[in-house]
């Protein structure tokens, strides 16, 4: 948590993750960070069985106090703790939807149609990422537990009539100061940001 707050880096540690170790960390670092305000998701991976992951999909907590809301054109200012001058984020531009309702814990997934019934709004966010680690790239249980490299969520307003759109054949920019820095249409992993 200190890292998260101060932008120090942390070492790797030495030990080999377990799934339940990383759950256990972000359920820690929600309470340390007042409460989780959203959850990343990420989709299966070929290795996660060799990792000892037998899920269908892995999720970290956004922390409350990391999610800022965009109005339109107006600016937001995310203000990061950086470890250096050379420290470099990612910025990954993705949809978000929040739920009308809560979904009980089951071992049965809930169907496509309950799922797409429990959706209020849709949103395009943009997500800061980055490494807290001193050296190197950590197995992905670490990376797991420092909720998949989050450090900030910017929401942006609920899209209109978004159940109409093909989100995998939207095309994105990213701009800094006038310039066009990046271009790309869909792009997502599963082909669609629903899945």
């Amino acid at each position: 948590f200190e890292a998260r707050r101060d932008g120090r880096k942390i070492a790797v540690p030495r030990e080999k993750p377990r799934l339940a170790d990383a759950y256990a960390i972000q359920d820690a670092l929600i309470r340390l960070g007042k409460g989780a305000g959203a959850w990343k998701t990420g989709l299966p991976r070929p290795d996660f069985p060799a990792l000892g992951v037998y899920a269908m999909a892995v999720c970290g907590p956004i922390l409350k106090s990391d999610i800022h809301r965009a109005d339109g054109n107006q600016p937001v200012v995310v203000r990061e703790p950086v470890g250096g001058p050379e420290e470099t984020v990612g910025l990954e531009l993705e949809v978000a939807y929040q739920l009308a309702r809560d979904f009980p814990a089951s071992r049965e997934v809930p169907d496509e149609g309950e799922v797409l019934a429990g959706i209020a709004s849709a949103h395009i966010v943009v997500e800061v990422c980055g490494a807290r680690w001193s050296e190197g790239a950590p197995p992905f249980l670490w990376t797991l537990a420092d909720s998949m490299m989050n450090r900030s969520f910017v929401v942006g307003p609920a899209i209109p009539d978004w159940e109409s759109l093909d989100f995998a054949a939207l095309t994105a920019r990213q701009f800094l100061d006038g310039k066009l820095l990046q271009e790309s249409t869909g792009g997502h992993k599963g082909g669609n940001p629903l899945s």
